[in-house]
């Protein structure tokens, strides 16, 4: 099984971008369903103040183009919204949830 994170932080994107990405409880069933209609196994969506990341399992080649796609209608096509962004597959996205859960990429 593979996993990949897609998502942005506070070292990628300015405040004004990642409020526009954030998402509020009520929006997480239908972000996740579009992820899975995409192909994922599998999904969670970290939505906080300074950042906005999609976990996702067994990913397919067209799972990344739909989270792209699902953060980029927030900006209502003002920029290309993976100029703000990262991808990080298998082993790096292990280690990106582990330092996120750890506390050692916050801000704070």
């Amino acid at each position: 099984m593979s996993i990949a994170v897609l998502g942005v932080n506070h070292r990628t994107a300015p405040l004004e971008v990642r409020e526009r990405f954030a998402h509020g409880p009520h929006e997480v069933p239908g972000a996740l369903a579009r992820v899975l209609e995409a192909g994922a196994a599998g999904g969670v969506l970290l939505s906080t103040c300074n950042r906005t990341e999609f976990y996702f399992a067994e990913p397919q080649d067209a799972v990344p183009d739909a989270v792209w796609a699902l953060l980029g209608e927030r900006l209502h096509g003002d920029r290309a919204v993976q100029e703000y962004g990262y991808v990080e597959r298998d082993r790096d996205a292990v280690r990106h949830l582990y330092r996120v859960s750890a506390g050692l990429d916050s801000m704070v």
